[in-house]
Parts: C-alpha cells; sequence; structure tokens
C-alpha cells in the first residue's frame, strides 16, 4: 500500500490578507481574467490561492502553469502599454483582446495552440489529462476528458508509467535538464537509488 499526503491548508498570506476571498478553502476571488475582485484589475492572483465562485478548478500545476501562460501573454500584449504610474489608481485596467489557451503542454508548441483552441479575452482552462506514478515501472493515466488531440484512453501499470516519464522529461525547462533527467533514471535503473547520506 502506498499513501500519500500533501498540506491542504491555504497559505497564511491568502488567509491573512484583506483581499476578497470565498469560503470555503478561503480562495482569492478573481473574476474571469484572473483579476482580483474590487482592485480595479490592478491586482492578479493564480494558481491554488485563486477561485472563482461556483467554477472551482482542480489544484494542479497544469492549471496554474495555463494562468501564468494566459498572464503572460495579457501582459505582453496588451497590458504592457497601460501607464500604472500615471494613471488614476480608481481607473481600471482595461479588459484584455483575444488570447489562445495553452493546449499543448510543451511551450515550443505554443504555435500549434492557434489550431486547437479558440482564442478569447477570457482565461480558458484546457483538461490536459491526470498521470500519476504507483511505484518502481507503474503508474495510471487518465487521458478520457483531454481537450488534447490524442485518443481517449486510461492507461495503467507500465504504459502509465512510461507517459508518465516522457511527460516528466517534455516538462523540463532546458534542453540540457531534458537529457539529464533521463540519464539519471537510468543510473538508478542500473545502480539502485542513490541513499547515501551527509
Amino acid at each position: 500500500m502506498m499513501v500519500w499526503s500533501a498540506g491542504l491548508a491555504p497559505v497564511k498570506f491568502t488567509t491573512n490578507s484583506t483581499l476578497p476571498t470565498m469560503k470555503p478553502g478561503q480562495k482569492i476571488l478573481v473574476d474571469d481574467y484572473l483579476r482580483v475582485q474590487g482592485q480595479n484589475g490592478r491586482i492578479f492572483a493564480i494558481g491554488d490561492c485563486a477561485g472563482k465562485e461556483n467554477y472551482m478548478l482542480p489544484p494542479t500545476a497544469s492549471v496554474a502553469e495555463q494562468q501564468a501562460i494566459y498572464l503572460g501573454d495579457c501582459f505582453n500584449m496588451y497590458y504592457k502599454d497601460f501607464d500604472v504610474v500615471n494613471e488614476k489608481p480608481n481607473i481600471e485596467l482595461p479588459e484584455p483582446g483575444n488570447v489562445i489557451p495553452a493546449l499543448l503542454p510543451w511551450q515550443n508548441a505554443r504555435y500549434f495552440d492557434r489550431f486547437l483552441s479558440s482564442p478569447a479575452p477570457t482565461f480558458q482552462y484546457k483538461n490536459r489529462g491526470s498521470m500519476s506514478l504507483g511505484g518502481l515501472h507503474d503508474g495510471v493515466a487518465d487521458m478520457k476528458k483531454t481537450d488534447l488531440p490524442f485518443p481517449k484512453i486510461g492507461l495503467t501499470g507500465g504504459a502509465a508509467f512510461a507517459a508518465w516519464r516522457g511527460a516528466y522529461a517534455s516538462k523540463q525547462l532546458s534542453f540540457t535538464n531534458m537529457i539529464l533527467v533521463p540519464m539519471y533514471w537510468f543510473k538508478s535503473e542500473v545502480f539502485g537509488r542513490d541513499i547515501s547520506r551527509f
């Protein structure tokens, strides 16, 4: 049996802030553009600490990554010319124009997102599926409800393990890490896990 537990409590910054929050979970209330409500569009919140009434997204890295890419596109395409310093603080930040959702999980494939998703000014979450390791050479992958243009299947065992490893390797931020991570996996397969203590 394998038991995994992670922190489920909101961070103190969220619970102690004066920003509008929702219960349960003390998530900061955001609108469709990830702007904190009641702040004239000057404050944004993403990830586990942000939420909308009656619309909860899963607290996963995929959601936070897509939100970050969406905000990055908004800042680079629409907010870069907005003069925050000289504008009056009570003037609301304008709504962004159309943004292409980050459907494909690889940063280098963002060009193809335009052919797979419809652009919109609001944030759109795209389900990329769910994967988890279950131990050595074992895992599960649920791709039945994904928005990706892949077959809608579920995988278990070694196939899911290989899919998880492939996805993990492809998400590295540098080409060097894309090479090093599989090398470390190979090393642990041949020599076992490093359990030395310092």
